[in-house]
């Protein structure tokens, strides 16, 4: 069963990081290697949403705000392995 965490005080960064040098978003930053730029961009998301089964992240994205009536959602991203099971829709 996939759990859904809001926010970046629960984030696991290195597991993070190897999400993200794994599917290429985040302006490939995780293929650079540019972990630091990477929760930068996080920290100061308006919204974000990790996704987890058991103890290993397998899915996250950030929510961009003006806080008010506009939002997008950026670099949702899912392991490789993990995809094509509702986990970026949150079917369950």
């Amino acid at each position: 069963m996939v759990s859904y965490k809001t926010g970046t005080e629960c984030v696991d960064w290195p597991q993070l990081y190897h999400l993200y040098s794994q599917v290429e978003l985040v302006a490939s930053l995780g293929k650079r290697s540019e972990f630091n730029k990477i929760k930068s961009a996080f920290i100061n998301s308006f919204k974000v949403v990790t996704a987890g089964k058991a103890d290993k992240l397998v899915g996250a994205g950030r929510l961009i705000s003006d806080g008010i009536c506009y939002g997008t959602i950026f670099d949702l991203g899912v392991l490789p392995e993990y995809q094509k099971q509702g986990i970026g829709r949150h079917d369950e």
